[in-house]
């Protein structure tokens, strides 16, 4: 994890991407179709800075949100019956 001043952050492995455009804490698009979509958390400059302030505060709802994202990919990628690639890791 690095410090959200620098241009490319993680949590719990996931890349996260400074947007203060965005209206939630922490957005996760919704998991697709596509085996090529990967996961990123999208999130303000501030809401990067509290994280990283207190990440071990935040780090279970993180991963729990990861798990839930990858679980949901996972079973989007099973139900395609014109997806002949093998689940993407995301």
């Amino acid at each position: 994890m690095r410090e959200p001043n620098t241009q490319s952050i993680e949590w719990c492995g996931i890349p996260v991407v400074s947007d203060d455009a965005t209206t939630e804490l922490i957005h996760v698009s919704a998991p697709d179709e596509d085996p090529e979509q990967k996961l990123v958390f999208r999130v303000t400059r501030s809401t990067a800075e509290l994280v990283v302030a207190d990440f071990e505060r935040y780090r279970p709802t993180l991963e729990l949100m990861a798990e839930n994202w990858r679980e949901k990919k996972e079973e989007l990628l099973r139900e395609n019956p014109n997806n002949h690639m093998q689940i993407a890791a995301a």
